[in-house]
């Protein structure tokens, strides 16, 4: 009988040498014997066939210490495997979280900062725009700081265009808004920095936009060196502007918007040469600026074109004034009216086409009062003036509208002086004050309107002098210096407030030099004096400024003629005014040659050569003869350019008269 715990091993040995078959059996005695010793060392026989599982277990056997520690090794390697697949995965799964939560927090950021710049284009545009007609944009100043902060604590992406973009017109605006308040040097920074930007951003000749862009901040920052009296080199900027938008708008030939930055360019040029004494030049860059605009109006004949092709009728028929082409003036201010007229027709409600129409009619206005058409001057300044009083009713704290009438009133005045109307000249005159005045209230810290208020009491001081009332123009004179000496002394490099501040010495010396009272005319010697002190630094400064040139030489020239004049000048009186005449020829000579069409420049030359042949009639004929000659010669220069001029008559038959009497001695 089998026992029932025998190992299978052995019975599987018993079995097979006891097997009946002699093939079944253990061939050998040495094969049996083998088994059992293999048996007794628990190793395997081969008269057994074991299952996977009886592998397993006679191994663990065999291996039972180091299965022990194993089997530990191996729970505790599971555990740390589960520890750490769950910590992986909570890894994993707060990376991505955070990941996520960093995404949203960029997306925020992102978000944040459009937000942010977003609300700095709309304060420094919209609202500016907004501000500024009320005289509010120190209402800004704070923005504009942090806008520089802003920008200053985060590095521009050198490789982001976009951003670029934004920063560059975020700088052009801080400009925009430091301009008007007379905060030149600080908009003329801005305008740089976003020059810089600009010129990256433009880098590409076909990045058309972009270059366009380009040139109107080359524009910005001619305004303001304009604007600082520097027009050589605000002049430089326009021209470097109007190269690169006509250049972009070459490869751009429908682009509308690029051929409006050209014809803006060509209006700006033609401002500077109009006031550095260069009419013809100026004239031909308001004709390209009208061709430029005539040309988007048929493409685009938007309400904004046409205002913009108006304005620059109205530029052209300012530079037909200064050169003296008064009928074609007339007609350029005209064809303005032709324009707008229409166009506040048909929309009464746009209140800035009738700005623009009350404009036109005052442009209208000044150029038929250069050629003594005082009642038609008068029709129509009276409309200007109707105009712009219903614009101020409708909103009274508008500056635009308040300076429009300002000045309106002051043309007003003198048409009334034309027709003879003292009372109402000096009636009107006040009004301009007063307007001057409300718009200074508005803002205190504006020094342009500073300087308005200071002009309209010069102006009615010029108007008292012309009613004879000495006293009266001297005290308006007073009460506009003070302002302007403020300023002045404020801002030593600043050409305008020098060449306000020059003026208005001028203004006084005028009134005192119409007294006969040698003590008062002396005293207005010393007026110009101090102006001429002012014009030759300004000329110092901008040599080739010939607006300050003439300025210069018409104030000294002023002082000749006084020390000239007097009932009992001294030699050293006349010995001056002598060297002052030969001092200035050559100026008004040049000022000739360097603008052909300078009338008014030949118009001093006869007046300054018929005094200087007084100066020597009693004691050099001969040298008076030649003063003379050369004051009837220009005389007849004068005649050539218009017969019908009265006053160039009149010059041209004094000169030929001291010619003739000079002859008999």
């Amino acid at each position: 009988m089998r026992a029932p715990d025998a190992p299978p091993d052995l019975v599987a040995i018993v079995d097979r040498a006891m097997a009946r078959a002699a093939k079944d059996r253990y061939a050998t005695a040495g094969e049996l014997a083998e088994d059992l010793r293999r048996f007794e060392m628990g190793q395997l026989v081969g008269a057994h066939r074991y299952s996977t599982w009886q592998l397993v277990q006679r191994w663990l056997r065999k291996h039972r210490g180091a299965v022990t520690v194993g089997a530990i090794l191996v729970v505790v390697l599971a555990a740390v495997s589960i520890v750490s697949v769950q910590r992986i995965r909570h890894e994993r799964s707060d990376a991505e979280a955070a990941r996520a939560v960093a995404e949203e927090q960029r997306g925020l950021a992102v978000a944040s900062r459009n937000d942010a710049e977003d609300l700095i284009g709309f304060m420094l545009g919209d609202l500016k725009d907004k501000l500024e007609p009320v005289g509010k944009l120190d209402i800004l100043d704070p923005v504009v700081a942090k806008t520089i902060a802003y920008y200053s604590k985060r590095p521009a992406d050198a490789d982001d265009a976009d951003e670029h973009g934004k920063r560059a017109r975020a700088f052009e605006s801080v400009g925009d808004v430091r301009q008007p308040e007379g905060n030149l040097p600080g908009a003329l920074d801005a305008y740089r920095t976003a020059l810089a930007l600009r010129e990256q951003l433009a880098a590409s000749p076909t990045a058309y936009a972009a270059r366009g862009e380009l040139a109107e901040t080359h524009l910005s920052i001619g305004d303001v060196l304009n604007a600082q009296g520097n027009g050589s080199a605000a002049l430089a900027e326009y021209k470097l502007g109007l190269a690169i938008a006509g250049s972009a708008a070459s490869g751009a030939p429908t682009d509308d918007d690029l051929a409006e930055i050209v014809a803006a360019a060509h209006a700006d040029i033609g401002d500077v040469e109009r006031v550095q004494g260069q009419p013809d030049t100026a004239v031909d860059d308001y004709r390209a600026s009208i061709a430029e605009r005539a040309a988007i109006a048929k493409r685009s004949p938007s309400v904004l074109r046409k205002r913009k092709l108006a304005g620059s009728y109205t530029s052209l028929a300012g530079g037909l004034y200064i050169k003296g082409d008064l009928g074609a003036g007339v007609d350029a201010a005209r064809a303005a009216i032709a324009i707008i007229e229409p166009l506040a027709a048909a929309d009464p409600k746009d209140m800035n086409l009738q700005r623009d129409l009350g404009f036109q009619h005052h442009r209208a206005a000044d150029v038929l009062l250069a050629e003594s058409k005082f009642p038609d001057a008068l029709a129509e300044v009276t409309t200007a003036v109707a105009i712009e009083e219903a614009l101020v009713a409708r909103d009274p704290t508008n500056s635009q509208w308040l300076r429009d009438l300002e000045t309106t009133y002051g043309t007003r005045a003198r048409v009334q002086i034309g027709l003879g109307d003292a009372a109402g000249a000096v009636a009107t005159g006040r009004l301009g004050v007063a307007t001057a005045d409300r718009l200074t209230k508005l803002d205190p810290a504006n020094n342009d309107w500073r300087i308005d208020l200071a002009k309209q009491h010069q102006f009615v001081s010029m108007i008292l002098r012309h009613t004879k009332d000495l006293d009266g123009a001297l005290a308006e004179i007073a009460l506009g210096r003070v302002e302007l000496e403020k300023l002045a002394a404020s801002a030593p490099g600043n050409a305008t407030y020098q060449q306000e501040l020059a003026a208005c010495h001028n203004i006084a010396g005028n009134a005192l030099t119409s007294s006969t009272d040698e003590a008062k005319v002396r005293a207005g010697i010393v007026e110009y004096e101090a102006a001429t002190a002012i014009f030759k630094k300004l000329v110092a400064t901008t040599p080739d400024s010939l607006t300050f040139q003439r300025q210069y030489a018409d104030t000294v020239e002023n002082i000749a003629d006084n020390l000239a004049s007097l009932d009992a000048p001294t030699p050293g009186d006349l010995a001056r005014a002598k060297a002052i005449y030969a001092e200035i020829v050559p100026i008004y000579e040049t000022l000739v040659v360097r603008v052909p069409s300078d009338n008014s420049s030949r118009e001093s030359l006869i007046i300054i050569h018929m005094n200087s042949g007084d100066l020597v009639a009693k004691t050099d004929a001969a040298a008076a003869r030649a003063e003379y000659e050369k004051a009837v010669a220009v005389g007849k220069d004068l005649i050539a350019v218009d017969a019908t001029n009265a006053r160039w008559k009149q010059l041209a038959d004094k000169a030929g008269k001291q010619l003739a009497e000079c002859c008999k001695k």
